[in-house]
């Protein structure tokens, strides 16, 4: 066998190893990104149940009473608050709150 294949011999078994380590790497890569990520999810899931919950039920509202004809007789609170869907409420005030409480934004 000449000099050249002999080389040419060695150059493929180090370009098959060479893939055969590539892969290897690649698939160690992919298990441990998996076991990050189950990982980060149960950490992130652990934070999420020490939260409190947000009922907006029970949130302060005030309370209104009507006369037997259906007008509004009075409003008793402590805290003058109604409940609004957020679809409700202009994007220029969201906007506006999250920029005074972000000055990123």
């Amino acid at each position: 066998m000449t000099a050249r294949r002999l080389r040419m011999r060695r150059h493929s078994k180090r370009v098959k190893l060479a893939v055969r380590i590539l892969l290897v790497a690649v698939a160690v890569m992919v298990v441990f990104s998996g076991v990050a990520t189950a990982f980060g999810y149960a950490v992130i899931q652990q934070w999420l149940k020490d939260l409190p919950k947000m009922d907006t039920a029970k949130l302060a509202q005030a309370t209104r009473i009507y006369s037997a004809d259906g007008t509004l007789l009075a409003r008793l609170y402590l805290e003058n608050r109604e409940i609004v869907p957020l679809d409700k409420i202009s994007p220029y005030l969201q906007k506006s709150v999250i920029a005074v409480e972000d000055e990123r934004f």
